[in-house]
């Protein structure tokens, strides 16, 4: 890809990595087969939407049900280092991504996983 790289004008490529490199694509997940970062990026109700996956977080704190729940289920222990939805937030300093009730801020509609 290097080649393709080298083709292009700096700002074509600056451009680029501004918009590529946000927080949510360097957000730490545990590794496995089928992992929750493989599973959010292919399941058909997700799409690879930060704000759809930190919703399917938030419900795994709260004992809801989500597209990821299975997944996540499995992870249990990753997500029980940070004891709630509001310590995983704090933690990946996420708070842009909720408001102060601690709801998702949805950056698309959100029709609840339909």
């Amino acid at each position: 890809m290097i080649h393709l790289y080298a083709q292009l004008p700096d700002e074509v490529n600056d451009a680029f990595l501004r918009r590529s490199y946000t927080i949510c694509g360097f957000m730490i997940f545990p590794v496995s087969q089928g992992s929750l970062n493989q599973n959010r990026g292919t399941h058909p109700r997700i799409q690879d939407r930060w704000d759809l996956t930190l919703e399917a977080i938030r419900r795994f704190y709260e004992g809801g049900t989500s597209p990821l729940a299975t997944t996540m289920d499995r992870f249990a222990g990753f997500f029980a280092l940070f004891g709630s939805f509001d310590g995983y937030v704090k933690h990946f300093h996420l708070g842009d991504f909720v408001d102060e009730s601690g709801a998702v801020r949805f950056l698309l509609p959100f029709d609840n996983f339909e």
